[in-house]
């Protein structure tokens, strides 16, 4: 699970102090303990931007620092942000963690059950979608949903049809250029054709409706600008650059040698922690919260 995104109900509703988040967020791991008795919780964190799609994109995520906040959302960013730099390195001490700076954890996370899903039913806890184009649906868990994962969350895709619709989705959130919007990436999926298929498909001006058969008038103009734009060789090199930004890590070879060295100690580490009641009352727990809790955190940053 991933701390911060279990932390974003914090930023999103302004429900929690600062003092409280750290309280809020062992209240969150504890009813999903309760729902599905785990015998670890792994958490994880993003430490920094992806080294490795930073160098495909060096425009990925750069516009999420222009987004214009109120003082009271950076305030309340910052106190947050100062309680990780305190109080997550000590969860250590309780909960095995998984993270390292310039991987993303999605890659760790799926990296970690590619690796160890045939001897261990790792489950991972998210509401990222892009999970469901390389992690079986009943090995994702939708936190605030309260449910594992359904094929109706994947758009009733395979996982290969998932990732293609993903592609031509594209993420404005990560700087990801867009082919086409929903309903149109659906409709091009169901004609089964492969993208080079597509791209070599002769445009009908008014389409054929043997091909698509998810057309309509609403969408038959998106979906010839969407096949004009792979046809070319920017719209082609630019499909195959968003599967690459896209496709989270599979393989250790993903990561460079010192990377490797600390994801290979890190999953050892969770591999040999012995299972144990992690929300039992423990007055070591307790102490650590009363410590990192109430923090005037703004000095930490200052």
């Amino acid at each position: 699970v991933r701390s911060r995104g279990l932390g974003d109900v914090y930023k999103r509703q302004i429900k929690y102090s600062t003092s409280d988040f750290g309280d809020s967020l062992f209240y969150e791991l504890q009813k999903i303990q309760e729902r599905l008795d785990f015998d670890v919780i792994v958490l994880g964190n993003d430490i920094g931007k992806s080294k490795y799609r930073e160098k495909l994109l060096p425009t990925y995520k750069s516009h999420r620092e222009d987004v214009k906040k109120t003082q009271h959302i950076i305030t309340r960013e910052k106190e947050l942000n100062a309680w990780r730099q305190r109080g997550l390195p000590q969860l250590k001490d309780y909960f095995p963690y998984l993270g390292m700076r310039g991987v993303e954890f999605d890659d760790m996370a799926t990296l970690f059950h590619k690796r160890n899903s045939d001897k261990h039913e790792v489950i991972i806890i998210s509401q990222d979608k892009d999970f469901l184009s390389q992690v079986p649906l009943k090995n994702v868990y939708d936190w605030k949903n309260k449910r594992i994962k359904t094929l109706e969350d994947r758009y009733n895709l395979s996982k290969n049809d998932f990732i293609r619709f993903q592609v031509l989705l594209g993420d404005t959130a990560d700087n990801i250029k867009s082919f086409c919007g929903e309903k149109t990436s659906l409709a091009i999926l169901k004609s089964g054709l492969s993208f080079k298929q597509l791209r070599e498909l002769d445009i009908d001006p008014n389409l054929n409706t043997d091909v698509f058969p998810s057309l309509t008038r609403y969408n038959k103009r998106y979906i010839k600008k969407a096949l004009e734009d792979i046809r070319t060789d920017n719209g082609w090199e630019q499909l195959q650059l968003n599967y690459k930004l896209i496709k989270m890590f599979d393989s250790l070879d993903y990561l460079d040698d010192e990377e490797q060295d600390i994801y290979l100690a890190q999953e050892q580490a969770i591999l040999e922690f012995k299972p144990l009641k992690q929300f039992e009352v423990n007055v070591g727990l307790e102490d650590f919260l009363d410590s990192v809790n109430g923090i005037p955190s703004l000095d930490v940053l200052e």
